[in-house]
Order: structure tokens, then sequence, then C-alpha cells
């Protein structure tokens, strides 16, 4: 008669510890792309909140100056190149140093009785340069009757 060895005992542990193994790194990987996924998730919202809201002062405002002044508390936007432009921190709040960007531009400068006045509405994230979202939206500002 044999003697019994452990042999099997101990490959089938060994191959449930690789299996183990194998299982936790593929967990590992699918969070890490979900941190991924969730952390890009969170840029695009605020960027589509931040266009959202320009947009929406676009529509509210009848010239340049009132645009400014809705989008603007305190001076801290730049007008650059026929457009505004306005940096933002993750929290949404206006801050020189944010890493994002609004950037308004237009067809035609805002103004009473200009007519169709088109919005070209850009976030960008600072840090590498890259945009985030666009939006394009036109305003009816009257007309001048003869």
């Amino acid at each position: 008669m044999r003697k019994p060895t452990r042999t099997a005992f101990y490959l089938e542990t060994l191959l449930l510890v690789g299996a183990l193994v194998a299982v936790a790194l593929i967990l590992v990987q699918c969070f890490g792309k979900a941190e991924q996924a969730r952390a890009q998730a969170k840029e695009l919202t605020e960027a589509v909140h931040l266009a959202r809201n320009a947009a929406e002062a676009a529509a509210g405002a009848k010239s340049l100056e009132e645009l400014e002044k809705i989008l603007w508390k305190e001076p801290d936007g730049q007008s650059l190149d026929g457009a505004l432009v306005i940096f933002y921190n993750e929290k949404g709040e206006i801050d020189p140093e944010g890493e994002l960007s609004l950037r308004i531009d237009w067809d035609k400068i805002p103004a009473p009785e200009a007519g169709l006045v088109t919005y070209r509405i850009t976030v960008e994230n600072t840090q590498d340069s890259r945009e985030i979202y666009r939006l394009e939206t036109s305003v009816y500002l009257g007309r001048k009757t003869p």
C-alpha cells in the first residue's frame, strides 16, 4: 500500500491562491479605470455647468458690458482678442490661478439692436491645454427699425 502524500492538497491550495491573486489584480485594474472615469466625469460635469451658466448669462445680457457684469462679480476676468476669459478652480469659483478657463467668443459685438449674435463658449483645462466642452448658442438682441 502506498503512503499517502499531501502533494495534491498543496497543489490545489497553490492553484486556489493563484486564482485569488488573479481575481484581485483584475479588480484592482477595474477600480483604477473606474476612478479615472469618475475624475473625467466630474471634470466634464463642471465644464457643462460653467458653459450652461455662461450661455444663460449671454441670453440675459443686452450688451457686452452687461454680460461682463453678470459673469464677473469682481473684475477678475480678462478681455482678450474680442473674447471674455474667466478662470475657475475645481470648486467652480472664480480664481485667476484656476485650472479651468471659460472663454466666450462672439461673431459680432453684443449690443442693443445688434441682431442675431452667435456665441461660442469653450471650457478648457489650463494645466494641459485641453478643451473639455464647447457650446454654441445665439441670442437675438433686436434690430433697428427704419
